[in-house]
């Protein structure tokens, strides 16, 4: 059987996220956190080179769909900063230390007008992307269960950011599967 061409080459998906990424404070008391597991527990996918931030919505999407995107993340809007309380450290399927974020009206609100406006103004259906639900900031995946629960018992000693006020969301994205490579800030006020 013959194979057809196309009359033109397909834009490559990109991967999508957009989170939150918390203040320079927390932003550097969370690296330190991330730099004690690498120096504790060794290095592992999520970890050191990992920033910090909170996802809160990621999907596949063609590159040329993006302006779409910004357009339609320019219309999220909150009358005032976020603030997001930090629950300590916990754990996530499959095998990743983080620290919990306690889900808030304000966080599921946030949320919902991201999904709206992608639905709405980006032309997003329902199945084409994901809408987190356990807030969390990644410290780092572990090797197994076993050091899963070695470093949840060694981090609930330690110190932590309780809580801070964000006012912005980022998008980022990338090819599947590389570094992330483009991000674009949004004023929620």
């Amino acid at each position: 059987m013959r194979q057809l061409s196309l009359p033109f080459a397909p834009v490559d998906p990109r991967q999508f996220t957009v989170r939150i990424t918390p203040p320079t404070t927390v932003f550097d008391q969370v690296r330190e956190l991330k730099e004690l597991f690498y120096n504790v527990f060794g290095d592992y996918p999520l970890g050191i080179k990992s920033q910090p931030h909170i996802t809160l919505v990621g999907f596949l999407r063609n590159g040329d769909s993006e302006w779409k995107i910004v357009n339609s993340l320019h219309e999220v809007k909150l009358n005032s900063p976020i603030e997001i309380e930090v629950e300590g450290f916990d754990m996530f399927y499959p095998n990743i230390l983080i620290l919990k974020v306690r889900a808030s009206l304000v966080l599921n609100y946030l949320n919902k007008k991201i999904y709206t406006a992608l639905v709405q103004k980006a032309g997003f259906n329902n199945k084409s992307f994901g809408v987190v639900e356990n807030f969390h900031i990644t410290i780092s995946k572990t090797r197994d269960m076993k050091q899963l629960y070695e470093s949840l018992h060694y981090f609930r000693q330690m110190d932590y950011p309780k809580s801070f006020y964000v006012n912005h969301i980022s998008l980022l994205s990338r090819e599947p599967n590389r570094t992330w490579d483009r991000s674009i800030d949004f004023c929620l006020e």
